[in-house]
């Protein structure tokens, strides 16, 4: 028989009985949602290993200008034999390459599209003209692309730590001046700085001596230093720092060129290791501003990580 006078306070109703029943169900699912909500965050936050990042960079414009002699500055795969001498690499030595193990070299056609260059072309700029040193425009755009880069990236927290085997040869002046560099490592931290480090082989030269050529050591270098880095699961693009950078060099050399009006658009420099070694190489003033023709085409260009999809 249905109840015609109000309940004794405290007595449950059947709806009120439903509305607790339902309630504590609701509090159970929330309080489970909660567990694997929290127990989520860490998992999502957890570095991912990856084996197929790829880096393109083609260090500065001036690394495909053209040169005063031996026609121009260019990229080559590989670590480049021992000439004997500052001389002009001939294409019968053997020591230019588009290809090697995990390293291409690239260069643009006038569409913007990349593709290994040949001896040939190797001096030409996008519309297929040689590369002139009178105009600092004058550019090959070549760059190298590392494959195959192995480590770890945490996108949730921006960092990563990635390596690449295989080497890169930097050639100034047709092959009077040139280095290697091997084995480059990228990392990335949380707060949006970088480096890219590498090891720099190659032989010590000097314009003003002919005759000077001595294997240099092994030396551990940063290639690039980052700043606002924004990793994010497709990898990023950044410039590295040149501009407003200042570098010190030993006395007697080619010193950095005091900052104006007229170079502020374009004075900086590579890191500071990197410049100490290149005083080794014979290319020293090639790496900051110096006061040269050829300074506008020195900073360094935009360095991009690409990472697999899933990353």
């Amino acid at each position: 028989m249905y109840r015609t006078t109000a309940p004794r306070s405290g007595a449950r109703t059947p709806a009120r009985t439903v509305r607790h029943a339902l309630a504590g169900v609701m509090a159970g699912v929330v309080s489970a949602a909660g567990l694997l909500f929290a127990g989520a965050g860490p998992a999502s936050a957890a570095p991912v290993t990856v084996s197929e990042a790829s880096l393109t960079w083609g260090l500065s414009g001036e690394q495909g200008g053209g040169a005063y002699y031996g026609g121009c500055n260019f990229l080559s795969a590989g670590k480049a034999g021992n000439t004997g001498s500052s001389r002009l690499w001939t294409q019968g030595d053997g020591f230019y390459a588009t290809h090697a193990g995990n390293v291409t070299v690239q260069k643009p056609d006038s569409a913007g599209t990349y593709a290994e260059p040949g001896w040939a072309t190797k001096c030409q700029d996008p519309n297929g003209t040689a590369v002139s040193p009178g105009s600092p425009t004058s550019l090959t755009r070549n760059r190298v692309l590392l494959s195959h880069g192995t480590g770890t990236v945490d996108t949730a927290a921006r960092t990563a730590t990635l390596k690449w085997t295989g080497s890169f040869t930097s050639v100034f002046y047709g092959g009077l001046t040139y280095w290697s560099a091997t084995d480059p490592v990228l990392k990335v931290n949380a707060d949006g700085t970088g480096t890219l480090t590498a090891t720099a082989t190659g032989y010590g030269a000097d314009m003003n001596d002919p005759g000077k050529w001595v294997s240099l050591p092994a030396t551990t270098v940063t290639l690039a230093d980052l700043k606002n880095v924004q990793l994010g699961g497709s990898g990023f693009t950044a410039t590295p720092s040149y501009l407003g950078v200042a570098v010190t060099v030993p006395g007697g050399s080619t010193a950095q060129a005091a900052k104006s009006s007229a170079n502020q658009a374009y004075w900086g420099a590579f890191p500071q290791s990197f410049v100490d070694f290149q005083q080794l190489t014979g290319q020293s003033s090639y790496w900051f501003t110096s006061g040269g023709a050829r300074d506008a085409a020195k900073p360094a260009t935009p360095l991009t990580l690409t990472l697999p999809a899933g990353s």
